[in-house]
């Protein structure tokens, strides 16, 4: 459809992050404790640091990529020369 309804939206979008919550717990940070459990620094530490520079990697991908959010004004756009306004290169969310 052309048109989606927002609470629908917000829903959707509120169930895919706990299902990538969940997914990502289960696949990579239950086993990485299980791994660094003799670890001489501890068994949290590596996988914390992993999970750590991890959200650093997205947040700093956040910041450069130029996007558009859903319903915000074109003026509104964020990263690296959005002011350019190539829609080639821009993403829209």
């Amino acid at each position: 459809t052309k048109e989606v309804n927002d609470k629908f939206l917000d829903t959707m979008l509120g169930f895919a992050g706990g299902v990538m919550i969940a997914a990502s717990f289960w696949s990579l940070l239950a086993p990485a404790i299980e791994h660094s459990q003799n670890h001489f620094i501890g068994e949290w530490f590596p996988p914390a640091v992993g999970f750590l520079l991890g959200g650093l990697f997205i947040y700093a991908f956040d910041q450069m990529i130029p996007h558009a959010h859903r319903n915000a004004p074109e003026d509104r756009m964020e990263g690296w020369r959005a002011k350019k306004k190539r829609r080639s290169t821009l993403l829209v969310f």
